[in-house]
């Protein structure tokens, strides 16, 4: 399994979105 993580900003936050791509 692999995992990216993925830096998203929302307005003011920043979040971290963890992104599994399907294989």
């Amino acid at each position: 399994m692999i995992v990216e993580g993925r830096v998203v900003k929302l307005g003011d936050k920043i979040d971290t979105d963890v992104i599994i791509p399907a294989k």
